[in-house]
């Protein structure tokens, strides 16, 4: 089954996602974690919002495809309270992807 996840900002796109709500749901925390980690204990800085970037490494960097907005497809809608993994290092062998930690790490240099 296919969700399609979507961000407030991004009028009338969405993203096509092949994975299930929940694991969707631990991707999008462990960008969040893996990235407010770096920033050490400092408070994270985000380039836009927190959901625009976590839809932009989605999108670029785990390369989903932007697709219409499909209102009779089951949605995952990022926002603010996407909260950070707790185990970044369990969750790090099953969503790692150089691509995504590229975008991570270079969005983070920017904004250090």
């Amino acid at each position: 089954m296919t969700i399609q996840i979507l961000c407030e900002r991004t009028a009338g796109a969405a993203l096509s996602c092949p994975l299930s709500q929940e694991t969707t749901q631990e991707l999008a925390g462990y960008i969040v974690g893996f990235y407010e980690s770096l920033f050490a204990g400092a408070d994270p800085r985000y380039p836009s919002s927190k959901p625009e970037f976590v839809y932009q490494v989605l999108r670029d960097g785990y390369a989903l495809a932007e697709v219409p907005i499909d209102m009779t497809s089951e949605a995952y809608v990022l926002s603010d309270q996407i909260a950070p993994a707790q185990d970044i290092q369990a969750l790090h062998e099953r969503f790692h992807d150089k691509f995504a930690w590229k975008l991570i790490t270079t969005t983070f240099t920017q904004m250090a």
